[in-house]
């Protein structure tokens, strides 16, 4: 077979290019001293007797020392194999405990910050991969004071991916002419009195995220990845939706 292949095998079960290396080469050699194994890989010496003295730590190579000569020798093939195998075993045994504390590590909030008026476009942008509906708090007129083209960048965009949303808005005039467009821009809107919003905040709830946006003093947005805390917003906003108005 070629030495190549049963190297990248040797390297499969945790050794290093270099180690698989010289691991072959004592094969060959049998003993031999750094210098010899140096020099049949065409390696630095010092650079080889460093990693000899790795490879005996690790249980790969033995080593012996006769009349002041250290040489070193390659363990069997069969007992690498059985480490390696030994390991495998171990690492099985464990698995109901890795697969745990991989559970555990789903269920803790992701979070993610964006700054500045660019880090909030792009925290809109990313909101456009929404697969479920989005829920909606808003009162637009400080985001489209910041970003004229918000319709044009965002909202179009959010309609061509046929994403459905359901948003709660302020009971002003605005608010009441956004209801009568509601089918062309694949939505439903609710109105509530204006004193129950702020010009500078809003949240987005979707696909077991929190979009959380401000714009002043100075833009920015957080989005929150956490199935708990999406489930507990969505409750919220359905006792919300219930109570805002249906019509003009």
């Amino acid at each position: 077979m070629d030495t190549s292949v049963i190297q990248q095998q040797l390297r499969d079960i945790g050794m290093t290019d270099k180690e698989s290396g010289i691991y072959l080469n004592l094969l060959e050699l049998g003993e031999a001293t750094a210098g010899e194994v140096a020099q049949n890989a065409q390696l630095n010496r010092v650079t080889v007797y460093g990693i000899l003295e790795e490879m005996v730590m690790k249980g790969q190579v033995f080593h012996t020392n006769s009349e002041g000569v250290k040489r070193y020798g390659a363990l069997s093939p069969q007992i690498i194999i059985d480490e390696a195998k030994s390991r495998i075993q171990t690492l099985e045994q464990n698995l109901p405990l890795l697969m745990s504390l991989q559970g555990d590590h789903k269920q803790k909030p992701r979070t993610r910050f964006y700054d500045g008026l660019k880090g909030l476009k792009k925290a809109y942008q990313d909101t456009l991969d929404c697969k479920t509906e989005m829920l909606n708090y808003a009162n637009s007129k400080r985001l489209l004071e910041l970003w004229p083209t918000y319709r044009r960048d965002y909202v179009l965009k959010r309609v061509e991916k046929g994403i459905h949303l359901r948003g709660v808005y302020p009971d002003v005039p605005k608010g009441r002419s956004m209801q009568r467009f509601d089918k062309e821009f694949i939505r439903e809107t609710r109105l509530l009195d204006e004193s129950y919003f702020s010009d500078s905040y809003e949240t987005k709830i979707f696909d077991n995220r929190i979009l959380l946006a401000a714009f002043d003093p100075e833009p920015f947005a957080i989005l929150i990845e956490s199935p708990v805390l999406y489930n507990t917003q969505k409750q919220i906003f359905e006792l919300v939706w219930r109570g805002a108005k249906i019509d003009v």
